[in-house]
């Protein structure tokens, strides 16, 4: 039977603590573990399915005008709830859907005494992440968040299935970025793609034959923008990027208000209730005709 990996960005996992700062979590049936830990003062996480190892120590983290939240880390505590939730879909295979998961909540800090949750949810079916900057201080009036360093690293093993992110105002009518491009099957890790911007998600990787892992994203709003894969290097290491200047009129840096928790409860985001990313077993995978 062939196994599987999606990695999407919005869910959460129950955790064993290993020391203070390296924290493992793992799924309701025990076959997903996610390590979180920090590494010279860098937050990072990995992955592993069923005994295999999906992502390697892959980074985490976000820079902001309040505060840079991805290196000089320190662990401060964490906690751990499961999570069980029913909701209806009328327009899917299934519509009566009901998500089980162990959430674990880690609290870091930089050597301002700014402190930032990294949340993960760990499902039978998924594994996501998402970040909440916890308010200290004079309150700013927005946060606007300059660089997202979350990024998925993938064994040497693994080979791609992805489709290269257009340049703007180029094609048809100047309609690109218009959806997808072509995708190219099978390609090596840090393969350039197509027009030098990286990759637009979903994103495939094949983790040899342990294997596959499906990149994405949910729960985007007006409040998040759209992000996509960069480039990736010849080590594995693809990590979240923004558009480009041309594929917007807004500020390149993004102005979000402090919300107080979550507008949606049932659907975590990377920077409080903004988005998120997640990484998903399955056995069979839904992908697995390829």
């Amino acid at each position: 039977m062939k196994r599987g990996i999606i990695v999407l960005l919005t869910f959460i996992a129950t955790g064993i603590g290993a020391t203070a700062q390296d924290v493992v979590v793992s799924s309701p049936d025990k076959q997903v573990q996610v390590k979180v830990t920090v590494q010279a003062g860098k937050p990072v996480y990995s992955v592993v399915f069923k005994g295999q190892t999906f992502l390697e120590p892959s980074p985490l983290g976000v820079a902001t005008n309040v505060g840079d939240f991805s290196q000089q880390m320190t662990y401060v505590s964490h906690k751990e709830n499961r999570v069980e939730e029913s909701y209806t879909l009328p327009s899917i295979k299934k519509s009566q859907v009901t998500y089980v998961a162990n959430e674990l909540v880690t609290m870091l800090q930089n050597p301002g005494k700014q402190a930032i949750e990294i949340i993960f949810r760990v499902s039978n079916n998924d594994v996501a992440f998402r970040y909440k900057i916890l308010r200290s201080g004079k309150p700013a009036a927005c946060l606007v968040l300059e660089k997202e360093l979350s990024g998925f690293d993938f064994p040497q093993q693994t080979t791609t299935f992805l489709t290269p992110q257009a340049t703007p105002m180029i094609g048809w009518e100047r309609t690109k970025p218009s959806y997808e491009e072509e995708y190219t099957a099978d390609a090596p890790l840090g393969a350039p793609s197509k027009y030098g911007v990286g990759f637009t998600f979903p994103a495939l990787f094949r983790i040899g034959a342990s294997g596959w892992a499906l990149v994405s994203e949910t729960g985007v709003s007006g409040a998040y923008c759209g992000s996509k894969l960069s480039e990736g290097t010849k080590e594995g290491l693809y990590t979240i990027a923004f558009p480009e200047p041309g594929k917007t009129t807004a500020s390149a840096a993004l102005r979000q208000r402090w919300p107080s928790r979550p507008k949606h409860p049932g659907v975590p985001s990377r920077l409080a209730a903004a988005c998120s990313r997640s990484l998903k077993p399955r056995s069979p995978p839904i992908w697995s005709n390829l």
